[in-house]
């Protein structure tokens, strides 16, 4: 019999406090000082392969800090507790979130307080890499907002099951379907990944769109720039909530990039894909979540950010004098 973890991982300590009660749970069963955060992910799995080599067996219930990577936490444990060959399994990553949030950071709440810059996309990650995702506050919003909410979830995560807080503080399942998620399936599993495959996914769920843009053309840095800034404008693009992909940048055509937005804020960093190797995209593949999306419209605008055929055949080295403005990429953080 194995350790079975379960990490509970939130931007706030009361709604993951209210799902632990909700979850039969006084506390978590395992928690690490938040100051040590660059290395949390290798202190988590030594104190719980600790645990399973004290006598530990069932389940063990972790409360990540705010501010964890849920990515590192997806990704890394599962094979650190395999290369260790120890007696511990990550059953379940449960995501807390609150649909306040999820309108202020995402959606972009006009009534709402301007938020913190790396927090839209850290509960955009969060959601994108969990089992579970709990809505603590289900009650707080208008029915419509909140069907949009769980169209944003179904869309970035289709496969994780979705529960709500009701008043009564018990967890109220949404539906039939159990979750489909595995800690094994996160990182193919999100939605931009599926919207690539081509498998066959609802177009709009509870109002949420997609719209997917690919294009073998490598984008000029500074009109891609100026249609970021400028074009994909909510009044004629529709709402952009989240959007994720890799592209390819003229100026530096020997690397892939990974693009993601969520709220109003992009980033745009490399990968460790090398633009010649096999499984690297041919070009620009990226996808949209949102509301009232204008696919005609933001196929055009991101077209016109494409090298022209006489840019194109000019080549990489005509490329390399076009002015960039966009930050200077840092290899040791490419994903």
């Amino acid at each position: 019999m194995h350790l079975a973890v379960t990490v509970i991982a939130g931007l706030r300590d009361a709604p993951k406090q209210k799902t632990l009660r909700a979850l039969g749970f006084r506390a978590a069963d395992v928690e690490i000082d938040p100051e040590a955060h660059d290395d949390y992910s290798l202190l988590l799995a030594e104190r719980l392969v600790a645990r399973a080599q004290e006598g530990a067996r069932g389940t063990t219930l972790v409360d990540a800090p705010a501010g964890t990577d849920p990515v590192e936490l997806a990704l890394v444990l599962p094979r650190v507790f395999e290369s260790w060959g120890s007696d511990v399994h990550l059953a379940a990553i449960v995501a807390v979130t609150t649909a306040a949030d999820v309108r202020t950071l995402l959606f972009r709440d006009p009534a709402a307080e301007e938020s913190s810059v790396g927090l839209p996309e850290q509960l955009a990650l969060q959601v994108e890499f969990a089992t579970v995702v709990v809505v603590a506050d289900a009650a707080s919003i208008s029915p419509a907002h909140m069907l949009e909410v769980r169209g944003l979830l179904s869309k970035i995560n289709p496969a994780a099951l979705q529960l709500e807080l009701t008043s009564t503080g018990a967890l109220r399942r949404l539906g039939p379907a159990r979750s489909r998620a595995s800690v094994e399936a996160l990182g193919r599993s999100v939605g931009w990944m599926l919207e690539l495959s081509g498998l066959p996914l609802p177009t709009i769920v509870h109002g949420v769109g997609c719209v997917v843009y690919r294009d073998p053309r490598p984008f000029h840095p500074v009109r891609l720039a100026a249609g970021i800034n400028d074009w994909l404008e909510p009044a004629e693009a529709g709402l952009i909530v989240r959007s994720r992909g890799l592209v390819r940048l003229a100026t530096r055509p020997d690397r892939i990039g990974s693009w993601s937005t969520a709220g109003e804020v992009l980033a745009l960093d490399p990968t460790a894909m090398k633009s010649w190797d096999e499984n690297s995209p041919p070009g620009q593949e990226l996808v949209f979540f949102g509301l009232g999306l204008n696919r005609d419209y933001i196929t055009r605008v991101l077209d016109s950010c494409l090298l022209s055929d006489d840019e194109l055949v000019a080549g990489p080295m005509e490329w390399e004098t076009y002015y960039d403005p966009f930050p200077a990429w840092n290899f040791e953080h490419g994903h």
